[in-house]
């Protein structure tokens, strides 16, 4: 009798040990801040790190556990500024420039856009979202 490859692929995930498998994350949800820190310095870094508050995994909870009141707003990412982000994320680059500045260019026009805190996206401004982060 020939096994299935859906037999097959079962079969295989049986000899897998299950600590090999990791629960997903399930992001920054209502922390726009958060997001966009994540998402600027997890380019070209490594996300996670056997030391305390190293690698970005490590150092956005940093930054969640400094800044609780900037978790979910634009404005306030902005106005804490480059320094303190560089303080607590690191002084890494992309393009040739600090991530912090790219974080508070993003976040600028992000809220251009209209875009403040995680609420403020919707169907309607999701196109205006990805092209202020990517511009």
């Amino acid at each position: 009798m020939s096994v299935t490859a859906h037999e097959a692929v079962l079969s295989a995930l049986e000899e897998i040990d299950v600590s090999e498998f990791q629960a997903t994350r399930d992001g920054w949800r209502d922390e726009i801040s958060v997001a966009l820190l994540d998402a600027v310095f997890s380019i070209r870094s490594r996300y996670d790190s056997p030391t305390p508050g190293k690698g970005v995994w490590g150092r956005v909870n940093t930054f969640r556990n400094q800044h609780a009141d900037k978790l979910n707003d634009l404005k306030a990412l902005e106005d804490l500024g480059e320094d303190a982000i560089t303080d607590i994320m690191g002084a890494t680059q992309t393009a040739g420039r600090p991530k912090s500045q790219a974080v508070i260019e993003a976040a600028q026009a992000l809220q251009k856009a209209g875009i403040q805190r995680a609420g403020d996206i919707s169907e309607d401004t999701l196109g205006a979202a990805k092209a202020a982060y990517t511009g």
